[in-house]
């Protein structure tokens, strides 16, 4: 009886060796199941070990549909022993990329991808306000205080944005001009106002 036989086809392989701490690692990134696995040539401290796959999550993962496709995996394979003879014969004019790998650096990536994570996060949450505060607008008569409190969500909202972007915006940007006639001229909101960082 035959069976099916399923071949999973490996897209990426990348090899990385972090100097800082004598390591050198493997990637494999399989598309079709949406998977990130690595390997190390030796076991791992823990610490050791949660650099690297911040490392791998912040400078390999985006370059894939990691981050786009559902559901998606991500594996430490363990040991392999033939990273081991390839890092034996390891030449910085090899395909291998050399990492400086110190930790400072892989901190300051991880921090640029929570920043970027916040400021989208934040944006989605001030959109989502904003197309609420349409429809108080048009759906309820009484909506004054409604808006009060509101406003003075989306200014929390844009404050918490700002603290993690270049830019700082002022509700006055954000509101849509349908808008601003309620918003702007709110008094009991502006008691409430947090200031900003």
């Amino acid at each position: 009886m035959l069976q099916d036989v399923y071949i999973e086809r490996v897209n990426m392989i990348k090899l990385f060796y972090f100097s800082s701490l004598d390591l050198m690692i493997k990637v494999e990134y399989a598309q079709q199941v949406n998977t990130l696995r690595y390997a190390s040539h030796r076991e791992m401290e823990n610490d050791e070990r949660v650099m690297v796959e911040q490392y791998i999550m912040v400078e390999v993962a985006p370059k894939t549909d990691y981050y786009r496709k559902h559901p998606a995996l991500f594996v430490y394979l363990g040991i392999d022993e033939r990273l081991k003879k390839r890092l034996a014969t390891f030449l910085p004019n090899e395909k291998s990329e050399s990492l400086l790998g110190t930790e400072e650096e892989i901190t300051v990536s991880v921090k640029r991808l929570i920043n970027a994570s916040m400021r989208n996060y934040y944006a989605e949450k001030i959109g989502e306000l904003i197309l609420f505060a349409r429809s108080v607008l048009k759906e309820d008569r009484q909506h004054e205080s409604k808006l009060a409190n509101l406003k003075r969500e989306m200014t929390e909202l844009i404050n918490a944005y700002n603290l993690y972007t270049d830019q700082k915006v002022t509700i006055d940007e954000i509101i849509p001009v349908e808008l601003k006639s309620s918003w702007l001229g709110l008094t009991e909101a502006r008691r409430h106002v947090v200031p900003s960082p």
